[in-house]
């Protein structure tokens, strides 16, 4: 499994207003920082050959 490169303040600016974090009340600062307390942001995307593993 490989690394996936840091994303562009233009790209983070991108996300961010597709999630639109406001109407959970989340901003994006001047640093391109989502500001709500521990708060995070990511895409989710279902492979259809992916397989489920539950680990004990």
């Amino acid at each position: 499994m490989g690394t996936l490169p840091a994303r562009t303040s233009q790209d983070r600016a991108k996300v961010v207003k597709l999630l639109d974090p406001a109407r959970i009340g989340a901003r994006l600062s001047m640093e391109f920082q989502l500001h709500l307390e521990q708060s995070t942001d990511s895409f989710v995307i279902h492979h259809p050959e992916a397989n489920h593993f539950h680990a004990t």
